[in-house]
């Protein structure tokens, strides 16, 4: 049987990694700079949405980016709540309760 031994750590691939593990610090603020500027036109911007415009990352890879400029206090994170209604928006109210059903009866 073959006994495999591991001796180095696997590391994400990071764009703002060096090969040697060291930080980048060019291409890092590129990337700061360019989520400040996403979050400051849209304030309120849900991460998915940040995610989705920040084309030059992949999904993992941002919300890497994100994770560590929330512990650099570069961003400040907010929980949204979401109210559950058991009932249709009052916009949509007339389908279901009108008189459509009503006047179409054969």
């Amino acid at each position: 049987m073959h006994d495999f031994v591991v001796s180095h750590s696997f590391r994400p691939i990071l764009p703002w990694i060096n090969g040697d593990g060291t930080k980048n610090p060019i291409v890092y603020k590129g990337l700061v700079r360019r989520v400040l500027g996403i979050v400051m036109q849209n304030p309120g911007i849900l991460e998915a949405d940040i995610t989705y415009r920040m084309d030059v990352l992949n999904p993992q890879s941002c919300r890497e980016l994100l994770e560590l400029m929330i512990l650099d206090n570069q961003l400040i994170p907010r929980k949204m709540h979401q109210t559950i209604c058991s009932r249709p928006p009052t916009i949509l109210g007339f389908l279901g309760h009108s008189g459509f059903k009503n006047r179409f009866r054969i």
